[in-house]
Parts: structure tokens; sequence; C-alpha cells
């Protein structure tokens, strides 16, 4: 018999839902300011969508983007998929695992930086 009625099973067809922008996550944050030196003010200003990885409890892909980039050629980031179109307004990209907190960015990625 199952009791926990109100706690409610994923639907393995439905689609999974994105994060709305905000802020980078903590680790995220920490891994590029200390594991790449950039500027902690530079990287406080970028924002983050995200978006939970199918079969994967803890692990999320994530895309980081200047707000003010996307503010000023009229494009408004509303979820993870918005900046599909848009590969060069993402600045960093790759998974995050909120369980361990470790980062894993995308390789071109870290080309693109260094």
């Amino acid at each position: 018999m199952k009791w926990n009625f109100w706690k409610k099973d994923p639907d393995p067809g439905k689609p999974l839902a994105c994060l709305p922008p905000g802020p980078l996550p903590r680790p995220l944050f920490s891994h590029l300011v200390e594991e790449l030196k950039l500027g902690s003010d530079w990287v406080q200003s970028l924002g983050c969508v995200a978006r939970p990885v199918s079969g994967q409890n803890h692990l999320f892909a994530f895309r980081a983007f200047s707000p003010s980039q996307t503010s000023l050629l009229g494009i408004e980031v509303i979820d993870y998929a918005t900046l599909d179109g848009y590969t060069h307004l993402t600045l960093f990209s790759g998974t995050l695992n909120t369980q361990t907190g470790g980062v894993n960015l995308m390789p071109e990625v870290k080309r693109r930086v260094a």
C-alpha cells in the first residue's frame, strides 16, 4: 500500500522541466573563479539556465550566458532551450552534479576561455 500519495512518481513520458534563468550555482561560480582564474565580478554578472539530465537524479545540464548581452540583442532567455539557436551567446556549458558539486565543462568552452 502506498501511503505517500502526495509524492508523485516522475512520468517517464513527460519532458523534463527546465529551470528558469538565475544566478550561477555556487559550485559553478567557484569553478570558474578558482579553476579557470576568471574575475569574480564578471562571473557574478552571468546568468544560468539548467535542465535535468534524463536518467540522472542529481545531474543537470547548464548554460551560462551574459544577461546584458542577450538583452542588447533583444533576446529574452526564458529557459535552457531559448539558447538553442544562439550558441554564440552561450559562454559556458556542461553538467553540474548537485550531490557532489562536481562541474564538467564542455571541451569547446575550455578552448574558448584559454
